[in-house]
C-alpha cells in the first residue's frame, strides 16, 4: 500500500511550481536519449554484493545499448583489489564465476570518497564544479529517459552512503523535483534495493517517474546466494531477479515493464516488492523496458502485430540442425536464444524413451515434479502417460513459458506451473504451501512410493551440482519431499557430474561426493539406444556449450550404508583435504587425537595397508572408518558450521 505523501514546506511549494505548466499539456513519451546513473552506497569488503549488484546493472545496460557516455557509475571501488579478494582484480555476482563483471572495459565515474550525498545530489541537479568533465556529468534535458538505480544499506526513508552519511527519501524527491522544474528529463525509472526501499520513494511528488523497490517498511532485502570461496554473499535476491528477466531480452525488445512486475513475488524476493505508479501517465504494458534499459537508435516502425511477443521473438530464426524433426519445440526453439549453462531436452522421441527407461510408465496414478524443465520436452513426456496425474513443472526461464501455453489448453489441470527458481529450496516448499503434493499418500520408508516421481534437467554448472548433492542430501534425517516415503528421481545433467558422483576408489576424479552419495542412494546410467548424440539433435543449448549430457535414475536406499551420516560426511570432509596422503595421516588430520584412530582401524585387519593414499579408499573402508570415528569418546560434538547470509 502507498502511504500519503506527505511533504515539506520546501516540497510543498516545488511540487506548486513544477505542476502549473503540467495541468495545461499531457505528458510526452517521446524521448531521444537514455541515460542510467547506478549508485553503490556501500564500501567494505563484506558488502561485495553491493558492488556486484552496481557492476551486473552496468553491464547489462551497456549489453542493451546504452554507451559508457551516458553512463554515470558510483562505487567505492574496493572489492576487486581487496587484499581479501582471492580472484584479484575480478568482481562476480555468481557462484559460477562465469562473467568477471570488472575486467577491462569498466568506467568509474565517481569513486571512494567521492561517492556521497552532495555528489550523488550535484550530479542530478547539474550544479557541479566547473572544473568537472563531461564524462562526469549527467547532460539530459526534456527528451531523456532515466534510470536511477541505487543499492546499499538502509532503513525507513533514508539509505546509508559509505557507513559515514545518509540521504532521506525527501531529498531525492526534491532533486527529481529540481530535475522536472529544469526540463532534465522526460521519464525516470528510479530502482532501489536495499531493506525498506519501497519508504525511499514515498515523497516523491514530480510527474512520469515509475518507482521500484525490494521492501516494505520494516522489512529486510535479503542476499541470494554466497560464493564460498569469496567468502561472503556475492547478489541481492530483489538484484538477482531483476537482472534474470533482463538476460532474456535483447535491444529490439518488445517486453514490457509490466512483464517485470508480474514477475515479482515474495516467495521469489523473500521481500515485498514495491512499485509506485500513480505518477507515471503511461501503461506498464505499453513501456517498453528498453525505453529505459536500452540504447536509442534510428528505427523503422512496423505495424504492432508484426512487433508484438517478447525478447524469443525478437531473435531471427535460426535453421533447423540437418535431421532435426520439425515439431514445434524445434520450430519454437530455433527462435530463442538458449540459456547459458542450461541445455534442455527437445527431441520428443529422446524424452519420450528417457521416461520410460526411467519407469514412470509402470507408477501409479503418479505425480511428476519436473524441475528446471525448460521448455518443457520431459514434460511433454509424462503427459502423454495415462498413468500420471499430475505434472508440476518448476521453471523461472521466462523465454520458455510459451512452449507450455499448447499444453495448458490440451491437458488442463494435470499441468500446474510454478513460476520459480529451481535452484532456491524455497522453490520446492511452494509446491508443499499450493497444496500440489496433498494427495499423495505417505508411505512407510523401506516401501517405494509409487505416486511421486521427481525428475530434474540440472545445469551444467555449480548450481547443478550443488542442487543435486542437496536433494540427495536430505535424505539424511528424511527432509524435503522424503517426508512423502521413498520415492525414485531422475537427472538429466553433465556426465562430468556423474563420472564423479559414481567414481570408485582409485578412479581419476574420486571425491568425498561420490562417498557421500553412495551412502544414501544407488545410481544407474539410463542406456539410451542414441545416446543424445548428436547434441544438436537433442537439446536446445548456448553455443559455447560442449557438455555431454546424460540421464541417470536415482533410488534412495532403504537405510543409509552408515549408522550416522553425519560421521561419514565429516571424515570424508576432512579426510579428501588431504587426498594425496597416506590414509593414517589423514586420519589424524580429521580431529586433535584422532591419530589414536589409526591403531583401532588397524586392530580390525579391514584397512588397507599403511602407504595407500586416501582416493584408494573403498565404500567398506569409509563406512568402517565413519563406525569408529562415531563411537570415539573424544569424538567432536559439532560436525558441521552453517554459514548465513541472509540479510542486508
Amino acid at each position: 500500500m502507498l502511504r500519503t505523501l506527505g511533504l515539506r514546506p520546501a516540497g510543498a511549494l516545488l511540487l506548486l511550481l513544477t505542476l502549473l505548466p503540467l495541468c495545461a499539456s499531457s505528458p510526452s513519451t517521446a524521448f531521444t536519449n537514455n541515460w542510467a546513473v547506478l549508485v553503490c552506497t556501500s564500501r567494505f569488503w563484506f558488502n561485495y554484493r553491493h558492488m556486484a549488484n552496481t557492476l551486473a546493472m552496468y553491464r547489462t545496460v551497456k549489453r542493451l545499448g546504452i554507451p559508457d557516455s551516458q553512463i554515470i557509475l558510483m562505487l567505492a571501488d574496493d572489492a576487486a583489489c581487496n587484499p581479501r579478494n582471492p580472484f584479484a582484480g575480478t568482481v562476480y555476482s555468481n557462484a559460477d564465476r562465469k562473467t568477471d563483471l570488472y575486467g577491462d572495459r569498466i568506467e568509474v565515474d565517481y569513486k571512494g570518497e567521492e561517492v556521497k550525498v552532495e555528489t550523488f545530489l550535484r550530479l542530478l541537479s547539474g550544479r557541479l564544479p566547473d572544473s568537472t568533465p563531461a564524462s562526469k556529468r549527467l547532460m539530459t534535458d526534456s527528451r531523456s529517459n532515466i534510470f536511477v538505480y541505487l543499492t546499499g544499506h538502509g532503513g525507513d526513508e533514508f539509505l546509508k552512503f559509505q557507513d559515514n552519511e545518509e540521504i532521506s527519501a525527501f531529498d531525492i524527491a526534491d532533486a527529481f523535483g529540481g530535475m522536472w522544474a529544469k526540463k532534465r528529463y522526460n521519464e525516470i525509472l528510479f530502482m532501489v534495493d536495499t531493506c525498506q526501499a519501497n519508504t525511499l520513494y514515498s515523497k516523491f511528488y514530480s510527474p512520469n517517474i515509475l518507482a521500484m523497490g525490494s521492501s516494505e517498511k520494516d522489512e529486510n532485502s535479503y542476499s541470494h546466494h554466497a560464493d564460498n570461496d569469496i567468502g561472503v554473499a556475492v547478489t541481492d535476491r530483489y538484484t538477482h531477479h531483476v537482472l534474470t528477466f533482463l538476460e532474456t531480452i535483447n535491444k529490439t525488445s518488445r517486453v514490457t515493464l509490466q512483464n517485470l512486475v508480474d514477475t515479482f513475488s515474495f516467495e521469489i524476493i523473500h521481500s515485498t516488492p514495491g512499485v509506485r505508479k500513480d505518477l507515471f501517465h503511461r501503461p506498464l504494458d505499453e513501456a517498453l523496458l528498453t525505453d529505459f534499459f536500452g540504447g536509442v537508435s534510428e528505427v523503422e516502425l512496423v505495424d504492432d502485430q508484426s512487433a508484438a511477443g517478447d525478447a524469443a521473438s525478437a531473435v531471427d530464426a535460426r535453421p533447423l540442425p540437418p535431421g532435426a524433426p520439425s515439431t514445434e519445440l524445434f520450430e519454437w526453439c530455433r527462435r530463442i536464444p538458449a540459456l547459458r549453462a542450461r541445455p534442455t531436452l527437445i527431441n520428443e522421441e529422446s524424452a519420450r524413451e528417457i521416461v520410460r527407461k526411467w519407469g514412470v510408465h509402470e507408477m501409479q496414478d503418479v505425480t511428476v515434479v519436473d524441475s528446471y524443465a525448460g521448455a518443457g520436452g520431459l514434460t511433454r513426456a509424462y503427459l502423454e502417460l495415462p498413468n500420471v496425474k499430475r505434472v508440476i513443472v518448476l521453471e523461472e526461464a521466462i523465454r520458455y513459458m510459451e512452449c507450455f501455453d499448447s499444453l495448458l489448453e490440451k491437458y488442463g489441470d494435470r499441468i500446474k506451473i510454478v513460476r520459480t527458481d529451481p535452484f532456491q529450496w524455497e522453490a520446492y516448499t511452494a509446491v508443499s504451501k499450493q497444496g500440489l503434493l496433498d494427495d499423495i499418500p505417505t508411505v512407510p520408508f523401506e516401501q517405494p512410493n509409487p505416486r511421486l516421481f521427481f525428475s530434474c534437467q540440472l545445469p551444467n554448472n555449480n548450481h547443478g551440482s550443488q542442487l543435486f548433492y542437496q536433494l540427495i542430501l536430505a535424505l539424511n534425517g528424511q527432509m524435503w519431499y522424503w517426508t512423502k516415503g521413498r520415492f525414485e528421481m531422475g537427472f538429466l545433467g553433465p556426465a562430468a557430474l556423474w563420472d564423479k558422483v559414481m567414481a570408485r576408489a582409485g578412479d581419476e576424479g574420486y571425491h568425498k561426493m561420490a562417498v557421500t552419495v553412495r551412502a544414501l542412494v544407488e545410481m544407474d546410467r539410463t542406456e539410451l539406444s542414441g545416446d543424445l548424440e548428436p547434441p544438436e539433435l537433442h537439446f536446445h543449448r548456448h553455443a559455447n556449450d560442449k557438455s555431454n549430457m546424460t540421464p541417470v535414475k536415482v533410488t534412495a536406499r532403504k537405510k543409509p550404508l552408515v549408522e550416522n551420516f553425519d560421521a561419514l560426511d565429516y571424515v570424508a570432509r576432512s579426510m579428501f583435504a588431504a587426498r594425496s596422503q597416506p590414509w593414517p595421516k589423514a586420519v589424524g588430520m580429521v580431529a586433535p587425537g584422532a591419530q589414536n584412530l589409526v591403531k583401532t582401524l588397524e586392530k580390525t585387519g579391514k584397512m588397507p595397508p599403511k602407504t595407500d593414499i586416501v582416493t584408494k579408499l573403498t565404500m567398506d573402508h569409509w563406512i568402517l572408518i565413519a563406525d569408529v570415528f562415531e563411537n570415539w569418546a573424544f569424538r567432536p560434538v559439532t560436525l558441521f558450521d552453517e554459514l548465513s547470509f541472509d540479510g542486508q
